[in-house]
């Protein structure tokens, strides 16, 4: 193989390529040239890296999951409809299992957490300028949210709300500058214009859970710890606290005390919540009828179409998988993340990089009930970067079992 192949100058050629992805997967939404993108990334990928194709973990859980895709094509609603779903997913277990290889190499995931983190910095501050910084700065004072644009505004709130998590990652465990706390403002600022409730949870779920690991991880044997844990937690509390309390604000906890209210069965609760609520019944009452193969996948949206006068996608993850893929289909795509999360709690102690990789596997298993992720491309990405990250641990801790 050319000897470029293995320069520190082509190494950073094909971590940009990867920050592209990232990017052009936000910027480019469901347009028509995101599938160019990604052929073109795979070919310079193919061209620059020295590939060698390996079967892995990451590629027998992502091929079955596309093989029962496309298996719900025999029986689905809409055949295309499923097949085209399968299509994508076999596109980008090729796309990413050439990523795979080399990124395997390094034995370490923190080049693919910064590019992470850094794409979507740039998302958001793109998403200042496209929206206009007044337009951000001054949304929800009468009541109103950003918009769709150039991409779903919550997926993009999302982005920004893990975007923080893994900044706090690197305060917390491999201290990072305090000046990028700058940057962490901005991304808050725009998580709560947005109203957001997915990314509030993220954001506040996420970093106190990452903290509280890193408390678990302390081996002294004194108070000391829990007191700091304990007054982190009453901090970031009356912080937000206070936070929801002003004008720019307070849009986004009204919304998200709506979805309290239908939890708690008190007080109002909003517009929203009650159309989320009413295609997540849509899809458990369907799979009710069909409980082990589902409807076939990504066909979801026809039955919304016949109930709800539109066609949507459910808004919550497991209802959508009961409902295209029956119980089958939970299974499958699960499974998935049910090994991450059994693999990777073994290493929390011993590995820093564990806990984040964990926090985003449960932050996952939350927000799946309010959104639909497994058709995103960038959960694909995602699932990579964990198992390059436990096979790196399996490398490293042979010890554990």
């Amino acid at each position: 193989m050319p000897n470029f192949i293995h320069t520190k100058a082509n190494d950073q050629l094909l971590a940009f390529l990867t920050f592209l992805f990232v990017v052009s997967n936000y910027l480019l939404g469901a347009n028509a040239y995101g599938g160019l993108v990604l052929l073109g990334i795979t070919l310079l990928f193919l061209v620059l890296s020295n590939f060698k194709f390996q079967f892995e973990p990451f590629h027998l859980f992502v091929l079955q999951f596309a093989l029962y895709c496309y298996a719900t094509s025999m029986w689905a609603y809409n055949y295309r409809t499923a097949l085209t779903m399968a299509n994508t997913l076999m596109e980008l277990l090729i796309c990413l299992s050439v990523m795979y290889w080399h990124f395997k190499r390094f034995r370490d995931v923190t080049q693919l957490m910064n590019i992470m983190m850094w794409a979507g910095y740039v998302v958001v501050i793109y998403s200042y300028f496209y929206y206009g910084v007044a337009n951000v700065a001054v949304a929800g004072e009468d009541g109103g949210r950003l918009g769709n644009t150039f991409n779903n505004i919550n997926t993009l709130s999302m982005l920004a709300a893990t975007v923080v998590v893994i900044n706090f990652f690197f305060f917390f465990f491999r201290k990072a500058s305090w000046l990028m706390l700058v940057l962490v403002l901005i991304a808050v600022v725009f998580v709560f214009r947005s109203e957001s409730r997915k990314s509030l949870v993220i954001v506040g779920f996420g970093v106190l859970f990452l903290y509280f690991l890193k408390y678990m991880r302390s081996k002294k044997k004194s108070l000391a710890p829990f007191l700091k844990f304990f007054g982190f937690f009453v901090l970031f509390v009356a912080i937000l606290f206070a936070l929801s309390k002003t004008a720019l604000f307070e849009g986004a906890a009204n919304r998200f005390m709506g979805m309290v209210s239908w939890f708690t069965g008190e007080g109002e609760v909003d517009a929203s919540t009650e159309l989320r609520m009413e295609l997540r019944d849509v899809g458990w009452e369907q799979f009710r009828k069909t409980p082990w193969l589902g409807i076939g996948m990504n066909c979801s949206q026809y039955l919304a179409s016949m109930n709800i006068g539109e066609r949507m996608y459910l808004h919550d993850n497991y209802a959508e998988m009961a409902c295209n893929g029956g119980i089958f289909g939970l299974i499958s795509y699960y499974c998935i993340f049910g090994y991450l999360f059994l693999q990777e709690r073994k290493y929390l102690k011993v590995d820093d990089m564990a806990n984040l990789v964990f926090t985003l596997i449960v932050i996952r298993f939350i927000t799946d009930m309010g959104a639909v992720s497994y058709f995103s491309k960038l959960t694909y990405l995602q699932l990579m970067i964990y198992f390059l990250h436990l096979e790196s641990c399996k490398i490293k801790y042979p010890q554990i079992k």
